[in-house]
């Protein structure tokens, strides 16, 4: 009889780790489906992610060029700046020295005794 006992304990014993076993099996395989779901959405969020990226990717190389187009704009800009400011002073030393050519005559022809008559140019005093 105790032998039987055994067998039955030990039978017993076996169908509750078999039990368990399958309770194990089905709970890792809800896992499993559950991992797949997921994999499945990530996949989707991951695409999703890199059309994203490269929209980002596009819009900075975008506005790289942008800054790069402007940063030529603006040392043209300053080129053209120096060469309009060069032309400025060329026309002040210009406009200078005819204001002393200008005094010097002015100086010659009232040493002469001619009085410069504005509204009709000069007259004689003779």
């Amino acid at each position: 009889m105790s032998s039987a006992s055994r067998l039955r304990n030990q039978l017993a014993q076996a169908e509750e780790r078999l039990a368990g076993a399958d309770r194990e099996a089905r709970r890792l395989e809800t896992e499993f489906t559950n991992a797949n779901l997921q994999v499945e959405a990530f996949g989707g969020q991951r695409g999703q992610l890199a059309l994203e990226f490269e929209t980002v990717t596009q819009r900075v190389a975008g506005i790289a060029e942008e800054i790069s187009q402007l940063r030529r704009l603006l040392e043209s800009n300053v080129w053209k700046r120096r060469g309009r400011k060069t032309n400025l002073d060329l026309l002040r030393a210009e406009f200078a020295t005819a204001l002393g050519k200008e005094g010097s005559l002015e100086a010659v022809i009232a040493s002469m005794g001619i009085r410069p008559n504005r509204s009709a140019g000069f007259s004689n005093p003779e």
